[in-house]
């Protein structure tokens, strides 16, 4: 089924339920009060020997008043045709009266020439149902809009509700990323280190007939804006592998035990894609040390305690390689730093002159300059610059 066979279904759940309310509520109602008339009239009908038969149920009485026998020359004639009124006649002699504590009715009933019975009250499966969801029909509405705000754009709907678990992961296939290493400048030596993890996503039985591993979390340390998140993409890219990007905040929520299932789901899907990259940007957002923390069952905690069970637990998640990305490495959990875990740091500095060359002339490829302009001498003069600080120059 189709999202937007999925959104006729409740379209038409919700115009069957809107239709049984209108019919119950409004319709059934406004039938009812056609022929209503007071208490006092009832009584008086009842007082003329006019009711025929009388039907009561739990908040109303319906009654009928008795046919006058008419003689067949008193029926209207128009062309020589004789119409009946008998069908006007039927519908104009049932009356019906809002019951009323009336201790003496029965009496008055019995004690006259009156067919009279009670209609006994049936409640349907459907009204059974209704009753049910009625009141709880609020709640789900606040609930619905809760999850759809906070289950993001793409969970959609009620559907956002099941999948709020779900890791919201973006994978690309590595040469969808659109990034290579000659598309990086000043990279140095951590596009030297990372060729390591290049050549084992390519080929790991390689690796394997020696008895190699390789290191199963690589972390990219450096400043903001040296090109970490772009080393894992043209990683990626290099590798022709699938690429799992999501950032540490991604996997945090108010619902305690959400983050922990995103990121098992998160390695669930992984496995079935290895050999694949997970990249994990601002990993400190659950990464942080748990020695100062007040809370000893919080969310973050949590989180963080499935994904290092993920990395280095009971499970082998072999051809998956986890990278991750921060700035303040001194303030990740020591048990996230360990050996078996990310266990290899790769510094990605500032460029030097060289490298902010190689930056500027990626960003110019494109860009007509005049003769006059010298890359060379504008690295010169931009000492301390990161990859983005040339990039918004």
């Amino acid at each position: 089924m189709n999202k937007g066979q999925k959104f006729s279904a409740w379209y038409f759940l919700f115009a069957l339920i809107a239709a049984w309310l209108f019919a119950e509520y409004i319709y059934k109602p406004y039938a009812e009060r056609q022929g209503e008339v007071p208490y006092s009239e009832f009584l008086a009908d009842l007082d003329s020997n006019a009711v025929e038969n009388v039907d009561i149920t739990e908040n109303r009485i319906t009654y009928s008043i008795k046919e006058e026998k008419k003689s067949p020359d008193q029926r209207p004639i128009v062309g020589g045709v004789i119409f009946s009124n008998k069908k006007n006649k039927a519908q104009s002699n049932i009356k019906s009266v809002v019951r009323l504590t009336d201790p003496l009715l029965i009496e008055r009933l019995a004690s006259s020439d009156i067919k009279f019975g009670g209609i006994a009250q049936h409640d349907t499966l459907i009204d059974l149902f209704m009753g049910i969801m009625l009141p709880m029909l609020p709640l789900l509405i606040i609930w619905y809009f809760i999850f759809k705000n906070m289950g993001g754009a793409g969970s959609g709907g009620l559907g956002g509700i099941f999948s709020f678990g779900r890791s919201r992961a973006k994978e690309l296939q590595g040469e969808l990323t659109g990034v290579h290493f000659n598309d990086i400048g000043g990279a140095g030596e951590a596009e030297v280190e990372l060729r390591e993890i290049i050549e084992f996503l390519k080929d790991p039985k390689r690796f394997d007939k020696f008895g190699a591993k390789l290191p199963r979390g690589v972390l990219l340390v450096g400043p903001p804006g040296t090109g970490k998140t772009l080393l894992a993409k043209a990683t990626a890219g290099e590798a022709d592998v699938p690429f799992f990007f999501i950032t540490g905040s991604s996997f945090v929520e108010m619902f305690v035990g959400v983050g922990a299932a995103r990121v098992r789901d998160l390695f669930e899907q992984a496995k079935k894609k290895a050999p694949c990259i997970i990249f994990m940007d601002e990993i400190d957002a659950i990464g942080q040390s748990r020695m100062n923390a007040f809370n000893g069952n919080s969310e973050q905690e949590n989180t963080l305690n499935q994904l290092l069970a993920e990395m280095d637990g009971f499970e082998d998640n072999n051809g998956v390689v986890i990278m991750g990305a921060t700035n303040r490495p001194e303030i990740l959990d020591q048990a996230l730093m360990r050996p078996g875990r990310f266990d290899r740091q790769i510094q990605v500095v500032l460029p030097t002159e060289e490298g902010r060359e190689e930056i500027l002339k990626i960003h110019t490829r494109k860009i007509p300059l005049a003769p006059e302009i010298d890359l060379r001498s504008i690295a010169k003069v931009t000492p301390g610059f990161s990859g983005a600080d040339l990039a918004n120059k």
